[in-house]
C-alpha cells in the first residue's frame, strides 16, 4: 500500500507539472499533440494486427485452409502465375489436399436486367463451398459439370441480390 507520504509526493508532482505546462502553453499543445497521434497510431496497426491475424476466419476449421503459390526462380511468389491447364494438372495429381480451388479476380458486364453493368466478380473452381465448408443461404453452390469450358453459372452476394433484383 503506498503509505500518505508517497501520495503526498505524487500530488505535489503532479501540480508542479501542471503549473510548467500552464507556463508553457505550446509545449503542452505539442505534448498533447505527441500523445493522441500515438495512442491513434497504436490503435490503428492493433485494429490491422486484430483483424488479419488473431481472428480466426469465419469458417470451420480455418487452420487447415492454406495457400499455394508459384515461385519463381529465385523463390519469390508470382502472382497469377499459375494458369488454368497447370491448375488442374495439379488438382489431377494431388494426393495431400483435400481440395484443390482456384480463384481469380475478373470483371464481367451483366446484361439482361436493365442498362449493362460491369462487375467486380471472381471466377472459382466448382469446389469452393466444400473447401471452405460452407454452403450459399439460397439455391445451391457450384456443380463440377459447371467447370467446363463455356458453362455459365453464378453465385450472387446477398447485397448485390437485394440491389439489383430486389431479393427476387
Amino acid at each position: 500500500m503506498p503509505s500518505f507520504h508517497n501520495m503526498s509526493i505524487l500530488v505535489q508532482d503532479l501540480r508542479y507539472t501542471f503549473r510548467q505546462l500552464r507556463n508553457s502553453p505550446g509545449f503542452a499543445a505539442a505534448a498533447v499533440l505527441t500523445l493522441a497521434l500515438g495512442i491513434g497510431a497504436n490503435t490503428a496497426v492493433f485494429s490491422v494486427v486484430n483483424a488479419v491475424m488473431l481472428t480466426p476466419l469465419p469458417y470451420p476449421e480455418p487452420g487447415r485452409l492454406v495457400t499455394v503459390k508459384a515461385l519463381n526462380t529465385r523463390g519469390a511468389p508470382v502472382p497469377g502465375s499459375l494458369s488454368y491447364p497447370d491448375f488442374f494438372d495439379l488438382r489431377a495429381r494431388n494426393r495431400t489436399f483435400q481440395h484443390l480451388v482456384t480463384a481469380r479476380d475478373t470483371n464481367v458486364v451483366l446484361t439482361g436486367a436493365g442498362e449493362p453493368q460491369q462487375l467486380d466478380a471472381e471466377m472459382v473452381t466448382w469446389d469452393l463451398f466444400p473447401a471452405l465448408g460452407i454452403q450459399p443461404q439460397l439455391g445451391r453452390g457450384f456443380l463440377e459439370s459447371e467447370e467446363a469450358p463455356g458453362a455459365r453459372a453464378v453465385v450472387l452476394s446477398h447485397a448485390f441480390w437485394q440491389r439489383k433484383f430486389g431479393g427476387d
